[in-house]
């Protein structure tokens, strides 16, 4: 492959003398290697949304699954200046959702949501409620927002407003949520950030017992 040839070539390099040209294609080398990875990680990404497994649902525990979640993503969240907060509903029910795809929806949710208040600070909300007859929790963050017009587009596959984006995430996390009967709403104006609520759900009665974290 293109990346192990470039991982070889990097080897032999360190048996060249010219210090010069020696700096000059080291450089050149790890252009390419990052290249690589990043069409790696495209091409899973687009196996990953082209072969979406069945969703196996189970009672889930909303709160405590974005508990979890947001201790997951703490330090990386940190970093960036976001600030996170979970604002849990101590009587909302379980939903009925496959965890696993869940969690990967909601970790794509609150990447977007960190990199719309990177460099500029902001606050990252989880917020679990049960809606009527549905299980929700939404990313809210109070980033720039988006456009009306830009809106319209972002959950279509391959549409995206970043210049390395694949434009598969938000149409991933919608793939994943109308897989297991869910919704995805999408709130958002210039200025007055954004929230994006998955509805799902709720959990059978004689099964909220049984619920579990993502």
């Amino acid at each position: 492959s293109i990346g192990l040839n470039s991982e070889l070539l990097m080897e032999e390099l360190a048996l060249v003398d010219d210090p010069e040209a020696l700096s000059g294609a080291r450089d050149l080398l790890h252009d390419i290697i990052k290249e690589v990875e990043r069409l790696r990680e495209i091409t899973e990404e687009y196996l990953r949304f082209a072969r979406l497994p069945r969703p196996e649902r189970v009672p889930v525990d909303l709160n405590h699954a974005a508990a979890e979640l947001l201790e997951f993503v703490r330090g990386e969240m940190e970093r960036a200046g976001a600030r996170t907060r979970l604002d849990a509903d101590p009587a909302a029910r379980p939903a009925l959702v496959d965890p696993n795809q869940l969690r990967s929806a909601l970790l794509n949710l609150l990447r977007n949501a960190r990199e719309a208040i990177e460099g500029r600070g902001g606050h990252i909300v989880l917020r679990v409620r049960t809606l009527g007859d549905c299980a929700t929790i939404a990313v809210v963050d109070d980033g720039p927002g988006v456009a009306a017009d830009v809106q319209e587009r972002l959950f279509e596959p391959f549409y995206s407003t970043k210049p390395q984006g694949t434009g598969l995430g938000l149409a991933m996390v919608r793939k994943i949520i109308e897989a297991q009967d869910g919704a995805v709403r999408f709130e958002s104006a210039p200025g007055k950030g954004t929230t994006v609520r998955l509805e799902l759900p709720l959990a059978p009665m004689d099964a909220e017992a049984r619920a579990e974290g993502v």
